[in-house]
């Protein structure tokens, strides 16, 4: 666990409440490297909260 919250870019993402910063295991094949889960694509992190919002809805 502690890996995944060492990634930058998770840290200060604003849907990291609901990403949980993606898996260890990607944080493990990243190491030392920026990454985002969603390329770094806005437009897809707005996709996940929406989909949230949906099933939370639903």
């Amino acid at each position: 666990m502690d890996s995944k919250f060492k990634n930058a870019p998770c840290l200060e993402c604003k849907i990291l409440p609901i990403c949980n910063g993606s898996c260890s295991q990607n944080a493990v094949e990243n190491l030392g490297t920026e990454f985002c889960v969603h390329d770094f694509d806005e437009a897809k992190k707005l996709e996940v909260v929406r989909n949230k919002f949906l099933n939370t809805i639903s």
